[in-house]
């Protein structure tokens, strides 16, 4: 089984650069160093997009999930206008926070209904997270310890509908969150900043980037692209790209512990040169300036060097 990436080229290739460019943003803002109030991430994806999203079948995890995937699938069938709740786990060395994912109707000003997805990252235990959702099951449905394995949990959904002129917002916030993380929510940074760093994700995959997504064929080169792609948003967005993380390993991480994998396919990486005023120059592939044959890109923090 081949290691999972937050970033993967391979699973990227049949998709669109906009496709592409939002689950960038995604594993970005949940992934990158931040307080908790700043790995939110808020996503607004056609009901038909959402539906042809490519399951992974490898784990027992990825069994789970999926089951949980065809319940909003079906929720989505039915146009309700209740909400849906899906708590997941921390377990084993990539999943070691939990999510809580909400998901919404959004009525857009020109009458299009798209599919909202707030997903919220916390620090709770297995355990924690099965208390939770029995004091949510507990409201609803006036049941009380619905569950007790938390891999129970993380194939399943909740679906929940506020009272008295309350929001989703009021309504979980009596069960988990921080003040910070839905204040971060009601006052709209989590937007703002969602959309700052999708700014960045589209203007890194441009087309260059994009056709070097579709070429990129052989495993190394794919992680060593994913490791350009990192980088570039890491400098442009001044967050790091945490090693683990809920949506996977990073490919900086995975090269670094991989020796021989940078020098094989070093020489494939595609750069543009010009010849300027009798001298060979170079663009830099992570950060697009201009750098001379032999020399370092002058932007603070980027390692790349031009050929000789």
């Amino acid at each position: 089984m081949k290691e999972r990436l937050a970033l993967d080229i391979d699973l990227w290739r049949n998709k669109s650069s906009e496709q592409i460019a939002r689950e960038l943003t995604s594993a970005f803002v949940e992934q990158g160093e931040a307080s908790l109030e700043k790995q939110i991430t808020f996503t607004l994806i056609s009901p038909d997009e959402f539906r042809s999203l490519g399951l992974i079948w490898e784990t027992k995890i990825d069994w789970a999930e999926n089951a949980a995937c065809f319940k909003i699938r079906h929720w989505m069938d039915e146009q309700s206008d209740d909400f849906l709740l899906w708590i997941s786990p921390p377990s084993g060395d990539y999943y070691l926070g939990c999510s809580f994912d909400i998901y919404q109707w959004v009525t857009l000003a020109n009458g299009e209904k798209k599919l909202g997805i707030w997903s919220i990252t916390e620090r709770y235990s297995p355990e924690d997270c099965v208390v939770i959702a029995n004091q949510i099951q507990s409201v609803i449905l006036g049941q009380e310890e619905n569950f007790k394995d938390p891999e129970l949990l993380r194939r399943s959904v909740t679906r929940f509908c506020p009272q008295n002129g309350q929001t989703w917002v009021d309504f979980l916030k009596r069960f988990f969150g921080s003040s910070e993380i839905w204040q971060a929510i009601e006052n709209g940074e989590v937007k703002r900043l969602n959309t700052e760093i999708q700014k960045e994700s589209e203007e890194v995959i441009d087309d260059t980037m994009y056709e070097r997504i579709l070429q990129a064929q052989a495993r190394e080169e794919q992680i060593w692209l994913g490791a350009q792609i990192e980088r570039m948003m890491e400098i442009r967005t001044g967050r790091s790209f945490r090693p683990v993380g809920l949506c996977g390993g990073s490919n900086q991480m995975f090269l670094r512990q991989t020796e021989g994998i940078q020098t094989m396919i070093s020489q494939k990486i595609i750069t543009k040169v010009e010849i300027k005023n009798g001298q060979r120059v170079y663009k830099c592939p992570i950060c697009g300036v201009d750098v001379k044959a032999g020399k370092k890109c002058p932007i603070s923090g980027c390692d790349w060097r031009a050929p000789q």
